[in-house]
């Protein structure tokens, strides 16, 4: 008996201040605010390591040509016999 009162102090409550009303649409915002903070991440991260990528592909050919005495990197022919 007392949980039904208990339930129903509940629920008045709930409807008096509107919060039952609102948290599937809190839980909907919340969500796609996730989704959204995700993709901003996953963009960031991706375009950094291209970055890092090309910035070590350039330091390693700094390198290589430094290492040749100043020669250009030799590419090997596509048709060569």
């Amino acid at each position: 008996m007392n949980h039904l009162r208990r339930d129903l102090l509940r629920q008045k409550r709930d409807l008096a201040t509107g919060s039952a009303m609102f948290k599937p649409a809190r839980i909907k915002l919340t969500l796609w605010y996730l989704i959204i903070i995700t993709a901003i991440c996953i963009c960031f991260s991706a375009l950094y390591y291209q970055s890092s990528i090309r910035e070590i592909d350039r330091l390693i050919s700094k390198v290589e040509i430094d290492q040749d005495g100043g020669k250009t990197p030799e590419t090997p022919m596509a048709n060569s016999k």
